[in-house]
Formats: C-alpha cells, structure tokens, sequence
C-alpha cells in the first residue's frame, strides 16, 4: 500500500502540496516568508514576471543569471523558466 499524505495521491504530488510543506519548513526554521499563489502564461517578460512577483527587476534578473540565463526587463521567459524562477521567490505557478 502506498502511503501518501493528502487523500487523493495526485494532490500529494502536486506542486501546491510541496510548496506548502516547503513553507511550514521554513517557517519552522525562523523563516519569515509568505507563500504566494501567481498565475504564469505560456510566455511572459522578465518585467511582467518581477510585478507579479512584487519583486524588483533586478533581483529577477539576477536570479536568472544564477541558472546561466542572460535577460534583460523586455526579454521573454517561456513557463518552465518563469516556474523555475518562481519557486526561489516562495510562488506557486500555475
């Protein structure tokens, strides 16, 4: 028998469900963060990421450039990149 946390497995496995465990870790930690729930399109900008991030742009960019990506505000990120880069910034991407 498979054990999983949640009554239906695929919520188990959903990003949500380990973002929130994430989150309670943290917490736990002494972290004082927040969990943020943000839709990404297919495509977006660096600049669109960072406002939905409530983020500076900089600290957008430089997070990129930390995955090797070089970007600038007008560039456009496709939805793996943006998700990637979301988790960092303690975002659920859907």
């Amino acid at each position: 028998e498979l054990r999983y946390t949640e009554p239906d497995p695929r919520d188990d496995l959903e990003g949500k469900d380990v973002a929130r465990k994430a989150l309670i870790i943290a917490r736990e930690s002494g972290y004082d963060i927040e969990l943020t729930d943000i839709e990404i399109p297919e495509t977006i900008t660096v600049k669109e990421l960072a406002e939905k991030l409530k983020k500076q742009a900089s600290e957008v960019i430089k997070k990129l450039m930390g995955y090797g990506i070089m970007a600038t505000l007008n560039n456009e990120l496709d939805f793996d990149t943006a998700f990637l880069d979301t988790e960092l910034f303690s975002a659920i991407s859907s």
